[in-house]
């Protein structure tokens, strides 16, 4: 093996020593913990769910579930095609989280540069919701994307 071909092993060695020292001390624990997921029967809604919040009657649901962080946190997420428009819905929410005590709406985009993409996003007294919608496959449908955060003192 010639001198040369040596060093470069020697060099890659240590690099990759490097590596994965710095890796250790930036994340002592390995990458870390994730969201134990658990899909929900689309008859059913996910725990912890709003039961008031709106969704559209004989939507095709597309995800239903529930995501539980290594804290406990509970989020609880529907996605649906809709039969309505990205703007008909974010009218819905926006007036559900409008006219319904206890909720608060804390940001919304709603841009006329961005006909094809909604999003509200409220507080409530048990949680945060978040609500995405985007344009459907046929320009008068869209998916709308509903996930609730439970309180930490939930």
């Amino acid at each position: 093996m010639k001198r040369s071909e040596i060093i470069i092993i020697v060099i890659g060695v240590l690099v990759l020593v490097s590596l994965a020292w710095i890796a250790a001390v930036k994340y002592p624990g390995g990458v870390g913990a994730v969201n134990r997921i658990t899909e929900i029967e689309k008859e059913n809604l996910p725990q912890q769910f709003p039961v008031d919040v709106p969704l559209e009657s004989g939507a095709s649901v597309i995800r239903n579930y529930n995501a539980v962080s290594p804290e406990g946190r509970v989020q609880a997420t529907r996605v649906f095609e809709s039969l309505r428009s990205p703007q008909s819905n974010f009218d819905i929410y926006k007036k559900y989280f409008t006219q319904t005590s206890g909720w608060k709406i804390l940001y919304e985009l709603n841009s006329g540069t961005q006909p094809f993409y909604k999003a509200i996003f409220a507080r409530g007294n048990d949680g945060v919701v978040n609500v995405t919608i985007r344009g459907g496959n046929d320009p008068l449908t869209s998916v709308v994307d509903v996930s609730f955060l439970a309180a930490e003192n939930r």
